[in-house]
């Protein structure tokens, strides 16, 4: 007699062969999750080595000023790699080539200036500032080196995300990049034998990212149609501008969500305390990590099939994200809540100190997977004016919260900040979106919240 489990795996793992939608994307939703995951657990080696490496107060240093240049990704980036997840897809299955050529021209050229001038800013300003710390100034110089070459980065990987080369667009930027970092250093330490300092670590962060673009650059001429790379170039800018910049809002708001606690830290503190509080940040954000690129994997079809109507098909779909969403994040926070000591002891004894703020950022993270693909919901069916605003009214309590809480609560304030803000803003959007839509991108599906979603 046929087990019935084994029965049930044979049959469903024949329907994840075939050439149906549901397959597809599940089978690149899984290279998504394997490839995240692996590069996650290098990214965390990474920062361990590093912080061992460096101690809380170098440690502090660079992830201060990497931080700082993450936030001005957002800004230079302008919400372009979102737009080229809607804009490429639409043109390519409606045969507009000129259009989409023409996108990638002109959003190249605005991102590269804008980033330039940015990085331009940040020297002088870092030059004026005469930081007290000439290793903290040295290091902000190279940051600004980053800056642009990290923009240009992201651009180059959310265009093979559009044509779904899942492989091609996030191995080099989740794995090899952090890995680079940590041969690099390794090489250094080798042929110097003498340690490295938080001016070495962005150095290496700097050449990792070159490294990557190359590969990237290669990527692009390898797997994309030439059709598509050569041409007449045709530009919309009017239009493209009218959908960016509520999603440069979007991206940013999110960003400055996710990084103002450590900036906090950092300025109302000081770099070691910032030290440990990112190591903290490191570690919960592997709960999220892979659910983050999963959405993104997704994103090109729910903007697909909210155009098309498939309403359904979209509330099914966004259904079984959230419901995997879960499945990661339950068990990486129990996980995370009953090892953190161990976790942090491996950054160094020091950072030990940062426990209960990792256990407040972890229970805020796993809170927010449980509303799956939510914000993608809202930037893809044309409401990403009201999901700005409701990022940016977070993002404003946040930076409230963090000034009343960080001075009095220490790092404690800072993760509980950021928790409370984040969980807030996941129970908006998931209100208006489904106001908005009749959609819910969480666990609850529509019928059991007295809606029946119709095609």
């Amino acid at each position: 007699m046929d087990n019935p489990i084994v029965t049930y795996f044979v049959r469903y793992y024949k329907k994840l062969r075939g050439g149906s939608m549901e397959a597809i994307l599940t089978r690149k939703a899984g290279s998504a999750v394997t490839i995240n995951v692996i590069g996650a657990m290098v990214a965390v080696s990474v920062q361990i080595l590093l912080a061992r490496m460096l101690g809380p107060t170098a440690f502090g240093e660079y992830g201060y000023a990497l931080t700082w240049v993450m936030l001005l990704t957002v800004a230079c980036k302008l919400g372009l790699d979102t737009a080229t997840l809607r804009f490429l897809p639409q043109y390519s299955t409606t045969g507009q080539l000129s259009l989409l050529r023409g996108y990638i021209r002109w959003s190249s050229a605005i991102a590269l200036g804008i980033s330039g001038a940015i990085a331009a800013v940040m020297v002088f300003v870092t030059k004026i500032e005469n930081l007290s710390e000439p290793e903290l100034q040295s290091v902000f110089y190279l940051a600004a080196f980053v800056l642009p070459l990290g923009v240009y980065l992201t651009l180059q990987g959310s265009r093979l995300q559009a044509f779904q080369h899942i492989a091609w667009s996030q191995v080099p930027q989740v794995i090899f990049r952090p890995l680079f970092v940590a041969i690099i250093l390794g090489l250094t330490i080798g042929l110097n034998a003498e340690p490295i300092s938080s001016r070495t670590a962005m150095l290496a962060q700097l050449t990792s990212t070159v490294a990557c673009i190359a590969i990237l650059f290669y990527g692009i001429r390898k797997v994309l149609p030439r059709e598509i790379l050569s041409g007449v170039n045709t530009y919309d800018k009017s239009m493209w501008i009218g959908v960016v910049i509520p999603m440069v809002l979007i991206s940013g708001f999110d960003t400055l969500l996710n990084q103002t606690d450590v900036l906090a830290v950092g300025m109302l503190l000081n770099t070691s305390e910032a030290g440990v509080y990112i190591a903290a940040s490191k570690v919960s954000l592997m709960i999220t990590m892979p659910i983050v690129f999963v959405n993104s994997v997704i994103a090109p079809t729910i903007a697909r099939l909210y155009t098309e109507g498939r309403i359904v098909h979209l509330q099914r779909m966004l259904t079984r994200v959230a419901w995997g969403s879960v499945a990661i994040a339950l068990p990486m926070c129990f996980g995370i809540i009953l090892c953190s000591g161990w976790l942090l002891r491996l950054f160094g004894a020091q950072f030990e100190a940062g426990q209960n703020a990792l256990i407040i950022l972890t229970v805020g993270r796993l809170l927010v997977a449980t509303t799956g693909s939510v914000g993608y919901l809202m930037s893809m069916s044309n409401h990403h004016r009201q999901a700005a605003s409701i990022l940016g009214l977070t993002s404003l309590a946040n930076i409230v919260l963090c000034c009343l809480l960080v001075p009095r609560f220490g790092i404690e304030g800072a993760a509980l900040s950021t928790s409370l803000s984040m969980v807030s803003w996941s129970a908006v959007m998931v209100a208006v979106a489904y106001k908005r839509t009749g959609i819910t991108a969480t666990i609850v599906s529509p019928g059991l919240l007295g809606r029946r979603v119709a095609e």
